[in-house]
């Protein structure tokens, strides 16, 4: 059975198993498709504290995605009245094809019927874009994106309607 936790930013121990995620996140998903050099530019940036503010200030939400009690996976969100933007969606490689992200992505839908859903996706992430086509998000538009320290990102959106 699928739980999903709210993180809790005042938690030290829940804030660094996400960090932990993302580390495993970035490393994996993104190694075939980014420069290291971008890969560790980005990890830079990953720590106790900016996930905090992030959470604090910037009205992001972030889940743990547990079975049981072992974590397999954690999603983030960032939700405005109209929109909400999935900014990271990540199921543990040894969980996947076993439709755990699609009953996720499922109940992320069904909780927020009355807004569009966004996910940007790494435009050479073609697993994780047929993922999502394959539950309803439809292609939009590419985006490149200055991240910092001349690296660049070269995602594309995809819309889900309600």
């Amino acid at each position: 059975m699928l739980n999903i936790e709210k993180i809790n930013p005042k938690s030290k121990l829940e804030l660094q198993t996400l960090c932990y995620l993302i580390i495993d996140f970035y490393k994996e998903i993104y190694s075939d498709i980014l420069k290291n050099e971008t890969i560790n530019y980005i990890l830079s940036f990953v720590n106790l504290e900016s996930i905090k503010n992030k959470i604090i200030e910037d009205n992001q939400e972030n889940f743990l995605i547990k079975e049981n009690k072992d974590i397999i996976g954690f999603y983030e969100l960032n939700n405005s009245d109209e929109q909400l933007k999935i900014t990271k969606f990540y199921i543990l490689k040894q969980k996947r094809n076993k439709n755990k992200g699609k009953s996720v992505l499922k109940e992320i839908i069904k909780n927020n019927k009355e807004k569009n859903i966004t996910v940007q996706i790494n435009e050479k992430s073609e697993q994780t874009q047929n993922f999502f086509i394959s539950q309803g998000f439809k292609f939009h538009k590419k985006i490149a994106r200055y991240i910092g320290d001349e690296h660049f990102l070269y995602d594309n959106l995809y819309l889900y309607i309600n």
